[in-house]
């Protein structure tokens, strides 16, 4: 159905319906007769617009005509809307007058007819390039369609789905590689438009996010950059059920890993896969440095000897080594609650900053989530070290930037915040003087010992109960901030 404005119709014919309880209805008929009387055509174009007379007269002769026009004024005053109804012409600034006139019910009742078939075309231009970001904008003007116009609104788009769910159907490993140019698509950002799609199109979603789970562990080994890619878009998919979304997790990790050392991993995620080849090597290095404590402490009564020489030839497997225990040494401590005036200002007790902070979970409440959100407002470079069985993953943490990192079902979260600088030399600074135990605003009661951490989700997509930490140097001192926590404190096990 096409929609033709009447308002601009009786402005060319210099009929004014401004007044409505004055509008005389054969008189204007009168008046549009004489004026295709003297169109030699029949037909009057204004601005490229067609107009016949019997299309003038439906309008007219609407039992609803007042409110049709009242509508009609409304399309009118938002231009995007007039635009795309007449000429088809689609701009992203439309969402923003959408959303000014969604609520207006009686409304889109009206337009729904004439706004589903170009709502159709226009998602299908985006879908034929494809433009996942495009298509992904474009999907909030469906709110001006009726639920019944719906499917006439998306049958491109559902075409769209079954062709691509077709396409990673008869895709394996070896057929994958001529068809790269199809799958390309799929390796940029499409987890927005998949998201919001409607709840028409949940089956043909569900399936085609299941296919490519599928497909994604057919190609792990085939062409990992391209794995990863799909995958990592994969993990922002919100409609799957617990198992899927777990299962694309999980692989997720797996793919990260295997495409650490290709250039679409970003160079802070790649760090902390580093070392997960290397697990032989590290155990190596955990003799060496236990065969060199020994000799050390044999050794201990010549003074002219700190062995600090020896610990820079192992560089930063044997640091590993001492950060874990040092860890450990923290994880031992006991949190005590601070004074007033500690608490309020929540600095360290030394003067560098190398920190073992522990986000405490209620000990009756391990299921609920939190998400620790650090903002290094420091002034320098951070490195965020997290322990993750017997290693450590290492993540940059840039000046005035932020790291997140979500509790999920686990009991703790622990790690160390240190100068990037530090994990080069200094190796004594390693032995941890600044604890600070993070609990939420509020929580009474506290797990006082640490009790487990596994692996951590980092930049969770969909972050809940997010506590904002910041970090500062204050007069070369570290400081801790935030409305959401509070702190607690304690000295370093061993330092008693």
């Amino acid at each position: 159905m096409t929609f033709i404005s009447i308002i601009r119709f009786f402005e060319y014919c210099g009929i004014d319906v401004s007044d409505t309880a004055s509008i005389n209805i054969p008189r204007i008929k009168k008046q549009i007769t004489a004026e295709f009387t003297l169109s030699p055509k029949g037909i009057i174009e204004i601005d490229g617009i067609v107009y016949n007379k019997q299309d003038v007269f439906d309008i007219l002769e609407a039992p609803d005509f007042l409110q049709i026009l009242s509508f009609q004024q409304l399309i009118n005053e938002h231009e995007p809307l007039r635009l795309f109804l007449e000429k088809g012409i689609a701009d992203d600034s439309l969402a923003e007058h959408v959303e000014q006139i969604k609520q207006n019910e009686g409304f889109v009742r009206y337009i729904s007819k004439y706004f589903a078939p170009l709502f159709n075309r226009e998602m299908k231009r985006r879908l034929s390039q494809p433009d996942f970001e495009s298509a992904a904008n474009w999907i909030p003007n469906c709110q001006l369609l009726l639920t019944t116009d719906g499917e006439q609104a998306f049958q491109s788009t559902t075409t769209f789905l079954a062709e691509n769910l077709k396409l990673f159907k008869n895709l394996n490993k070896t057929t994958f590689l001529s068809r790269k140019a199809e799958v390309s698509p799929w390796t940029g950002n499409w987890a927005r438009f998949m998201n919001w799609l409607p709840d028409m199109l949940f089956a043909p979603k569900e399936e085609l996010a299941i296919q490519l789970i599928n497909f994604c562990v057919e190609i792990q080994n085939t062409d990992v950059a391209y794995c990863y890619l799909i995958s990592q878009q994969m993990v922002y998919l919100d409609y799957l059920d617990a198992a899927n979304t777990q299962l694309i997790r999980d692989n997720h990790v797996i793919y990260e890993s295997k495409a650490a050392s290709t250039n679409v991993v970003p160079p802070h995620v790649a760090k902390k896969h580093r070392k997960a080849d290397n697990k032989t090597l590290n155990y190596i290095w955990i003799a060496i440095l236990a065969f060199f404590i020994i000799t050390r402490l044999i050794g201990s009564c010549d003074k002219t000897k700190s062995g600090k020489a020896d610990f820079k030839d192992y560089n930063l497997d044997v640091k590993t080594v001492i950060a874990l225990n040092s860890i450990e040494r923290s994880r031992t401590a006991t949190p005590i609650k601070l004074s007033n005036s500690t608490q309020k200002n929540n600095k360290t007790p030394e003067g560098y900053l190398v920190a073992y902070l522990s986000f405490l979970n209620h000990p009756n409440d391990t299921n609920q989530q939190y998400t620790l959100r650090i903002n290094n407002k420091t002034g320098i470079n951070l490195s965020i070290q997290t322990p993750f069985e017997d290693d450590l993953f290492l993540f940059d943490l840039d000046k005035d930037s932020t790291v997140t990192i979500s509790k999920g079902a686990l009991s703790n979260i622990d790690l160390l915040v240190m100068p990037i600088d530090s994990t080069k030399d200094n190796i004594d600074r390693f032995d941890i003087k600044n604890n600070f135990y993070l609990a939420p605003k509020g929580l009474t009661t506290f797990k006082n010992t640490f009790d487990d951490t596994s692996l951590l989700h980092l930049l969770p997509p969909n972050p809940v109960n997010v506590l904002d930490c910041t970090i500062e140097l204050i007069n070369n001192q570290l400081v801790i901030s935030g409305n959401d926590f509070k702190v607690v404190q304690s000295v370093t096990s061993g330092s008693k």
